[in-house]
């Protein structure tokens, strides 16, 4: 089992995009990132009005540059560009506005690692993988591990999409602990329940959700919260956690949405857990989830 590219040493960023929620949190973080230089591409003023608002906030000063030659100069480039999810649309609706988002970029973005921030981030890290020569790496599950590690901590790794309902989770000993995969009633019945008791006014409900103690509470209270608050800490650390990933200066494991290619030659997008360029699992484990959702991981087939 391998990856189907290698990333490269990152030494110089530009971020496409940055002035919502994540992009504000990450320049809090980027204040302290000392190893690479950091550009912002702005297409319009007023892009650029909004970054300088948010570097003021944070105390910062950062390079804006209305030329794409910016994100040409660069080795990494982070995208974060695009739409949320809007009450009542899927992940298939957001996958044709932010493709759409992405599409004129796609001419700056080769030979060079591409951090993927925009959802869905597996579904476009497909596309991507299959229109670009550069070392795609999406964030949506590390994102996911950093809250499900926060309220788990049994949990040693993940592996699957950005996407409750498209993961697996693992102890120490790769044995499976939670195949959301065959999980989908519980999943659309907690997101049921979670509405209603919105919509109700019934708090007192949803808090004694928050506090059942299952291995997918981190997703109940994330989805309350992408609602109600303002704030990205974990999408922006898991930023700067495949940024050291790539520059091989962190001991820890990271999750990133790469393509991995089979020992048949098949190749998936898919979130596995790195520690730099080496797969934190064994080759059968991998190859077993594989396996065992073939149907489901069909949409994440490099072609």
């Amino acid at each position: 089992m391998k990856l189907l590219r290698e990333g490269y040493p990152v030494k110089q960023v530009c971020i496409i995009g940055g002035t919502g929620k994540v992009g504000q949190t990450l320049v809090s973080f980027l204040k302290t990132a000392n190893k690479f230089s950091i550009a912002f591409y702005a297409e319009s003023y007023e892009q650029e009005c909004k970054l300088r608002a948010s570097f003021q906030d944070n105390l910062v000063s950062f390079e804006i540059c209305r030329s794409p030659q910016a994100i040409q100069k660069s080795d990494t480039v982070i995208l974060i560009a695009g739409k949320r999810t809007s009450r009542g649309s899927g992940k298939s609706d957001l996958y044709q506005l932010n493709k759409e988002v992405i599409d004129p970029y796609l001419d700056f973005l080769n030979h060079k690692n591409v951090i993927l921030v925009t959802n869905p981030t597996t579904l476009l890290g497909t596309y991507l993988g299959e229109r670009l020569d550069s070392f795609i790496v999406g964030v949506g599950v590390q994102n996911d591990f950093n809250r499900l590690k926060f309220q788990c901590p049994h949990v040693d790794f993940v592996m699957g999409a950005h996407n409750l309902n498209e993961q697996c989770y693992f102890n120490t000993h790769q044995q499976l602990l939670f195949d959301g995969f065959k999980s989908t009633d519980v999943y659309s019945e907690a997101r049921n329940q979670q509405d209603d008791y919105v919509s109700n006014g019934n708090f007192e409900k949803l808090h004694s959700t928050f506090m059942e103690n299952d291995i997918h509470k981190w997703w109940k209270i994330q989805r309350y919260h992408t609602v109600v608050n303002s704030s990205s800490y974990s999408c922006a650390l898991a930023i700067m956690q495949t940024l050291s990933n790539l520059n091989e200066s962190t001991c820890k494991v990271t999750h990133s949405e790469v393509c991995i290619v089979t020992p048949g030659g098949s190749s998936y997008f898919i979130g596995v857990p790195l520690m730099g360029k080496n797969l934190h699992c064994s080759d059968s484990c991998l190859m077993q989830f594989i396996d065992m959702h073939l149907d489901q991981l069909s949409n994440y087939k490099v072609a």
